[in-house]
């Protein structure tokens, strides 16, 4: 099984730091690595540009990611969008601005 996933599908206490640790100018990167170790990604996980739509489906260690994001204040004051009750999130990765 992947190193940043248990034999049961929980993310290790080295993913959960990995993603609290996150370098703030890497929000794909992120994004990316918390998708491999989150359960049930075919069924909780959908993207449509740059929107994340993220369920936690009620389980424990997609919970227990969720809380090691919201340790990643940079990041996640940057990319959260709203949440609703049942686990349901929705994060928005923001586009570079350009000058002139």
């Amino acid at each position: 099984m992947d190193e940043y996933v248990d034999n049961d599908g929980y993310p290790t206490e080295e993913a959960l730091t990995k993603v609290e640790n996150w370098p703030y100018d890497d929000v794909k990167g992120w994004f990316d690595f918390i998708e491999s170790i989150w359960w049930a990604a075919d069924w909780g996980w959908t993207v449509e540009g740059n929107v994340f739509h993220i369920s936690t489906g009620g389980w424990s260690g997609n919970e227990d990611t969720i809380e090691a994001m919201q340790k990643n204040w940079i990041l996640w004051n940057h990319t959260w969008w709203e949440h609703q009750r049942g686990g349901h999130y929705k994060f928005t990765i923001p586009e570079k601005k350009t000058t002139p």
